[in-house]
């Protein structure tokens, strides 16, 4: 990586958290991603 690890610790680790929460929310109701975004942020 290009970027020093120090100036961005949880960066790759909050964007997977992410995908993780989507992914499950996902396949846990089957139903729509959308409501879960605004909560989220």
């Amino acid at each position: 990586t290009h970027f020093p690890s120090p100036h961005y610790p949880g960066f790759e680790d909050m964007r997977r958290r992410v995908i993780l929460a989507l992914n499950n929310h996902h396949m846990v109701s089957e139903g729509p991603i959308g409501p879960l975004l605004p909560s989220m942020l």
